[in-house]
């Protein structure tokens, strides 16, 4: 297990040099680019920013396990730091701090559910759903 974790956190850290490596460049492009880029990231904040969870609950209880090495606001902080240089590129810093107070207001009305990791009924929409199964690939599977 040991060895299957160490391997998973080192493809993990690849990831995350890959994408950040990907979004540097996108920033870099044209207007319209960083744009399109800046509407994408604004789009996902609040669900990524939740998905982090309340200082309570499985979040302390984890953290307290020594699973994780704090609790969700602290994970979201630290999580919010290391994107905040990214976000600057393409003028969402602001769409970051509104989205953290939005997140804030969002896990103090106990609407957050632990279980699914984010808040109210909703769930991913068709698009995302196709993209992560990877339905457009299907089409160059061989029998």
């Amino acid at each position: 297990l040991r060895q299957r974790v160490e391997k998973l956190l080192e493809e993990e850290k690849f990831h995350a040099a890959h994408g950040v490596a990907w979004f540097r460049r996108l920033a870099q492009g044209s207007d319209a680019s960083r744009a399109v880029l800046r509407r994408a990231v604004t789009d996902v904040l609040d669900p990524v920013l939740l998905w982090f969870g309340p200082a309570a609950g499985r979040s302390a209880e984890l953290a307290e396990a020594g699973v994780v090495s704090e609790a969700g606001p602290a994970l979201r902080e630290r999580f919010a730091e290391r994107v905040a240089p990214l976000l600057e590129l393409v003028d969402a810093k602001d769409a970051l701090d509104e989205a953290s107070r939005r997140v804030s207001d969002d896990l103090s009305s106990g609407a957050f559910d632990e279980a699914r990791r984010r808040s109210g009924g909703g769930g991913p929409d068709a698009a995302t759903i196709e993209r992560i199964r990877g339905d457009r690939n299907r089409a160059f599977l061989m029998d």
